[in-house]
């Protein structure tokens, strides 16, 4: 099975845990999983996935300039 990359969320820290490498979640909840022995990632989707996150951080940061934070 292929992940889909809209169920893949991206974590620099879970909890009070830190990582350097940060927590790849795999929302598997919304999926018939039957019958599955593999789930395959591509390595391409987790890097978007990381991207997203770090451009989502650098956008948070500078609103929070912009309202005096």
């Amino acid at each position: 099975m292929d992940f889909p990359k809209t169920h893949l969320k991206y974590l620099r820290s879970r909890g009070e845990k830190e990582s350097r490498q940060g927590w790849l979640v795999l929302d598997i909840k919304a999926l018939d999983l039957e019958g599955v022995t593999k789930i395959y990632l591509n390595m391409d989707d987790v890097e978007a996935v990381q991207e997203r996150k770090a451009a989502s951080e650098v956008e948070a940061e500078r609103l929070k300039k912009l309202l005096g934070g």
